[in-house]
């Protein structure tokens, strides 16, 4: 079953945008402890850019993510804007990626895992 973000109503997008948030903070949690404070802050602006627009189709395509980054936050560096829209990207289309996998591939990756 393909999922398509624009069919995604109700509860179901409340339950992708809810994973995404959930994703971003595993990414803070990883920077804070351990990684660099360039990725933490990275981390940091994407969950409050994720807050500001309320949903995570936008960011599947990575020129909406920079344009969405560099709207709510102009004045951040090229590289900073780069780096939050392409984590944002690679967080949202990663959710995508599994929500559209097919069955029979998610139970032999369950079944390699145990």
């Amino acid at each position: 079953m393909v999922i398509l973000m624009d069919e995604v109503k109700g509860k179901e997008h409340d339950d992708f945008f809810n994973e995404f948030l959930k994703e971003i903070q595993r990414e803070i949690d990883y920077h804070t402890n351990g990684g660099t404070s360039f990725r933490r802050t990275s981390a940091e602006f994407s969950l409050q850019v994720a807050m500001a627009i309320g949903e995570f189709s936008p960011f599947l395509d990575r020129k909406s993510s920079e344009e969405i980054v560099t709207r709510l936050h102009p004045n951040l560096s090229i590289e900073k804007k780069k780096d939050i829209s392409k984590m944002m990207n690679v967080i949202a289309r990663e959710l995508y990626r599994k929500a559209n996998m097919a069955d029979e591939i998610r139970r032999y990756l369950q079944e390699r895992k145990q």
